[in-house]
């Protein structure tokens, strides 16, 4: 069940704050710099090696690539020694996981998202989201979270990465969903995408 109307209004109003001062807010995060050390220093790593790819498939099956992914998302908490589901999956199933999904990813490859249609935006979506609920990268049943991490890296020029203490608390307002994780990121993507249609990426 998809969020209320009251919900999806709010969630529409802080779009509406964003947009009327991205430079101020590129700022405000950048001067926190809350993204810094290994988590910096290994998402970049990764990124050089998504670039250096002149295809995607190419990409799926470098395994220095995967390993650069594995070691990132280590780096982004998403692997915490002891007990619970904060872990990744060993990495022979972790590659495993993203490679089943090559033809979807292809597929996806050729949507920007600060340019689709806005009539596709829905379709792509569900496209999306049917890849990121098939990926499983750790033992927890939630996906939304550590699907979009890696996906992001490997198409991030159509995936956001989606985190609980920042982008689940600025469109809900908490850390937790209390709607299907499905219908919350079609919730999203859609506001996302507004964000990056609206602005002019060239600078960036």
């Amino acid at each position: 069940m998809p969020s209320s109307d009251e919900t999806l209004k709010r969630m529409d109003r802080r779009v509406e704050d964003i947009l009327a001062d991205i430079p101020g807010y590129l700022d405000a995060f950048e001067n926190a710099e809350l993204f810094t050390g290994p988590s910096a220093y290994f998402h970049a790593k990764t990124m050089c090696l998504r670039n250096q790819a002149e295809d995607l498939c190419d990409v799926l099956w470098n395994d220095d690539f995967l390993e650069s992914l594995y070691a990132t998302l280590t780096a982004w908490g998403m692997h915490r020694m002891g007990p619970g589901n904060t872990k990744l999956l060993n990495f022979t199933a972790f590659c495993q996981t993203i490679r089943a999904q090559e033809e979807a990813f292809v597929a996806l490859n050729a949507y920007p998202l600060h340019d689709l249609p806005e009539d596709s935006v829905p379709h792509v979506a569900e496209q999306i989201w049917a890849c990121l609920a098939a990926i499983k990268v750790s033992p927890a049943n939630a996906r939304m979270v550590s699907s979009t991490k890696v996906c992001h890296h490997i198409l991030p020029q159509l995936i956001p990465p989606i985190d609980r203490e920042y982008t689940l608390r600025f469109f809900y307002g908490r850390s937790e969903l209390t709607i299907n994780e499905g219908d919350a990121f079609v919730e999203m993507f859609r506001r996302l995408y507004r964000i990056a249609s609206e602005v002019d990426v060239t600078p960036f």
